[in-house]
């Protein structure tokens, strides 16, 4: 059993909380936070770009 000290806001141990080890003792799949941190960080992006729409073309493209 994992164990894990549990403190309060002026950093004293309140308690010991006791994790199942089926769940705190695996290896990290590393792609898999690879990933997650990946989407985390473009989510938080703040997207400026901007693509012309269709009012705002000018001229039909086709020869004249």
């Amino acid at each position: 059993m994992a164990q894990l000290k549990v403190l309060d806001v002026l950093g004293k141990e309140v308690k010991t909380v006791e994790f199942a080890d089926s769940v705190f003792s695996i290896t990290p799949h590393q792609q898999s936070m690879f990933d997650q941190v990946l989407s985390e960080r473009a989510s938080m992006r703040q997207g400026t770009h901007k693509v012309k729409g269709r009012s705002e073309v000018r001229g039909g493209g086709r020869k004249p």
